[in-house]
């Protein structure tokens, strides 16, 4: 993927990780410092795409999530079916997922919180933005307690994809779809071309309903800001972010050279390999792996001297700008997890990274990401034409799309 400066016809705005400083070290890297990016200050916004956009300037960022710094409140809420304290703006408990209580029910008298056991249970949805212009926070972990959805369905099962889920999940982990209520006609403000190849992407809003659709049409579509309809006030989407393939009942997405990427959900204990310099999202968090290997010697034969990196196959490294990544994480041949909570690689302070999110393994020379069954998902970079399922979510720009066969 081309990450070089866009041309001047390609205004869209850089997504990276927001500067907020939050990333803890793993533990063999505890004597390094944690840079802050320099590009760009806080909440100051620019059209120009050369320039670092702020720290909302990414599709999980902080006008998408609408997060507040835990500082800014010292009440807590103490989960009733956890015990886990949680600051008093949160709706649901971010140990558990259960929904809080409101106007009472403070942390201040109540048993202490779970202090390792931070994992989300599996029920969880998936984070979906609103329709443009404005981007909306995404949904936040669902409450364990909701019923499945009707309809003669078996418990559990989705009737949007058919995945069968836990019967007490609220949200489908495979498409988002909201499970607690019976199949309902949406408000479409796009209309759908019925001459096309019979694929839709869908829109989802922060609850997973659907807000929007672009039908594509048989063979090729470019998609991207210069589309309209659910694609024109993103502006971190490419003019021409991606194109569309659907035929013979397939559908296939690539790529184009977007400056911010096309990015496919991974589902619960679904792995996915990575290439050096490949991308992915947790969270708030944009990840980017690179292979290690051993420099060749120069024209000379002089060898390079450096750390031995004798039992470490890669590193983990966060986005911060465009071309710029920092700190780095090693990777070693037994991998590594990552979470808010447990594993080598922290973000104690992303509320949308579940306790374990993801792991990094390697198998036979490969690198592999695989979704622990984290409650916003792990997000993959599409690097080539990519054959999509139906029920696949894909993030582009700022927003969220199922796709529908």
């Amino acid at each position: 993927m081309d990450r070089d400066a866009p041309s001047e016809e390609d205004a869209g705005k850089l997504q990276s990780t927001p500067s907020r400083g939050t990333t803890s070290r793993p533990r063999s890297l505890e004597s390094r410092t944690h840079h802050r990016p320099t590009g760009g200050a806080r909440g100051s916004g620019s059209s120009e795409s050369t320039e670092l956009a702020p720290e909302t300037a990414h599709a999980y960022n902080r006008s998408t999530f609408e997060c507040r710094n835990e500082s800014e409140s010292a009440t807590v809420i103490t989960c009733p079916a956890c015990g886990k304290q949680n600051q008093d703006h949160y709706r649901f408990c971010l140990g558990c997922g259960a929904e809080l209580p409101r106007g009472g029910a403070t942390g201040d008298d109540s048993s202490p919180g779970i202090a390792d056991e931070g994992t989300h249970s599996g029920a969880e949805p998936t984070p979906a933005p609103a329709a443009p212009p404005k981007a909306a926070a995404p949904a936040k972990p669902a409450a364990d307690d909701a019923p499945a959805a009707g309809g003669g369905l078996p418990p559990g099962k989705c009737p949007e994809c058919g995945y069968v889920n836990p019967p007490t999940n609220r949200f489908c982990a495979s498409c988002g779809f909201r499970l607690d209520e019976a199949p309902k006609v949406a408000p479409s403000p796009a209309a759908v071309d019925d001459s096309g190849g019979g694929a839709v992407l869908i829109a989802l809003d922060p609850e997973g309903n659907e807000v929007g659709r672009h039908a594509l049409a048989a063979g090729e579509s470019i998609i991207g800001r210069e589309s309209g309809s659910v694609f024109g006030g993103d502006t971190f989407l490419s003019p021409k972010h991606a194109r569309f393939r659907s035929e013979n009942g397939k559908v296939t997405v690539e790529d184009l050279g977007s400056l911010n990427g096309v990015f496919r959900k991974l589902i619960a204990e679904q792995r996915s390999k990575l290439v050096s310099g490949q991308r992915f999202r947790i969270g708030q968090e944009l990840l980017q792996y690179d292979a290690l290997e051993p420099a060749d010697p120069d024209e000379k034969g002089v060898s390079v001297q450096g750390t031995a990196i004798e039992g470490w196959v890669g590193r983990v490294s966060l986005v911060v700008g465009r071309e710029t990544v920092r700190p780095s994480y090693p990777v070693s041949e037994r991998g590594i997890d990552l979470g808010r909570e447990r594993g080598e690689v922290l973000f104690p302070e992303d509320g949308y990274v579940s306790g374990l999110h993801c792991k990094i393994s390697y198998e036979d020379g490969d690198a592999y990401v695989t979704d622990l069954g984290s409650s916003n998902g792990t997000f993959v970079q599409v690097i080539e034409e990519t054959e999509l399922q139906n029920g696949d979510v894909l993030l582009m720009g700022q927003q969220l799309f199922r796709i529908a066969l």
